[in-house]
């Protein structure tokens, strides 16, 4: 009895992933073009642990005029000490991996944030490449992504400095004792003509990402 349990358990669960992936409005990452302003982007597993293969898909907008968000509610790819044998989500800003590129993200690295298309970008497609360079993943749930429509802005340009302690030096470096800070500030950064700077966000590739100060 318990057996049967078990696997009866083990099919209802397989079932919901395949449902989730075929339900209209959902799309999982597979090697295809789609056209959508609407709807939610899933790894592989739609949800559940995703599958060890390479994927390229391209999302454009129905919309002419308008470009691709993508607004990731929940981001987490298998990571590794060796970045090489990490899996990665790489965007491009247009319909092929030959547009500019926009980033390429593991980890928590997207968890909360969102990607759009550029005013540079005409087509307003994104490209997304999947790679999968690890170990089968048992345990990294994946992404899930909310599919926008939005007029492109032109991106703002950031530049920052250490405030506290001020730098020294030819290589402006600064020294401090465990527990003391270093204030950084993004004085120098401005908006297009016609925009304003919305958030800050600052990442020092540590793990964590800072989007309130």
């Amino acid at each position: 009895m318990n057996k049967f349990l078990a696997i009866s358990v083990l099919l209802i669960s397989q079932s919901f992933v395949h449902a989730q992936c075929d339900t209209p409005g959902n799309y999982c990452m597979s090697t295809t073009t789609i056209s959508a302003c609407s709807g939610s982007l899933f790894d592989s597993g739609g949800g559940a642990a995703y599958s060890d293969n390479n994927y390229t898909m391209t999302i454009c907008p129905d919309t002419p005029g308008d470009v691709i968000q993508l607004d990731f509610s929940a981001f987490a790819l298998q990571t590794s000490p060796n970045g090489n044998n990490s899996d990665y989500l790489t965007i491009f800003d247009g319909p092929t991996t030959s547009s500019p590129q926009l980033g390429s993200y593991t980890g928590n690295s997207l968890q909360g944030l969102q990607v759009t298309g550029t005013v540079n970008n005409p087509s307003g497609c994104l490209t997304l490449t999947f790679s999968d360079n690890g170990n089968p993943n048992a345990s990294s749930p994946g992404f899930e992504a909310s599919i926008l429509c939005t007029t492109p802005c032109a991106p703002p340009t950031q530049n920052s400095v250490i405030a506290n302690p001020l730098p020294v030096g030819p290589d402006q470096s600064v020294s401090i004792c465990i527990g003391e800070t270093i204030d950084f500030n993004g004085i120098g950064s401005f908006a297009e003509p016609g925009f304003s700077l919305a958030q800050y966000l600052w990442n020092f590739d540590e793990g964590d990402i800072d989007s309130l100060s």
